[in-house]
């Protein structure tokens, strides 16, 4: 397959469709994605001929050239561009498969807002340990500033009480 090309056929989110009164969109077995055939013991009017996908971004009623198998074979295994594809897992409705994207999705969100959170944090500490470093210098500043005070006062006092002795 070329990049970014897949197949509803190997899709989690495709699914056939129940004709009860529930409607709803349950997992397409194997043989359906490889053969366009129904389960065993599935009658047409037990389920819609046409697979659909759940978020609707692969399959379009207008790709299937008719309801035979073959045509169902045809337009699920044609090879799309779809940005919502997921990894078919057996066991799994398209449901379950959207929540696997939903969920997929929240956690590439929380790891995104934690390096943001770590990046800020690193740049804060940052900030607070060049205040910090400036803060020392200051002091240091002003320790010499005020030692050098000190000892020119000293050093004229002395000269004061030489000068007066004389």
């Amino acid at each position: 397959m070329p990049d970014g090309s897949v197949r509803c056929a190997d899709c989690g989110l495709m699914g056939i469709r129940r004709r009860d009164e529930a409607r709803k969109l349950i997992e397409a077995e194997w043989c359906f994605r490889e053969e366009g055939l129904l389960p065993d013991g599935a009658f047409d009017t037990t389920f819609e001929s046409l697979p659909e996908c759940l978020i609707r971004a692969g399959l379009k009623h207008q790709e299937f050239e008719g309801r035979m198998p073959l045509d169902i074979k045809r337009a699920i295994q044609h090879e799309r561009a779809c940005d919502h594809f997921k990894k078919w897992i057996p066991g799994l409705s398209p449901k379950r498969h959207l929540r696997m994207i939903e969920l997929s999705q929240q956690q590439e969100r929380q790891d995104a807002r934690d390096r943001e959170m770590r990046s800020f944090q690193v740049e804060q500490s940052d900030l607070a340990d060049k205040r910090h470093r400036q803060n020392l210098a200051l002091a240091d500043k002003r320790h010499r500033q005020n030692l050098l005070i000190a000892i020119i006062g000293i050093i004229a006092s002395t000269l004061v009480v030489f000068l007066a002795g004389r």
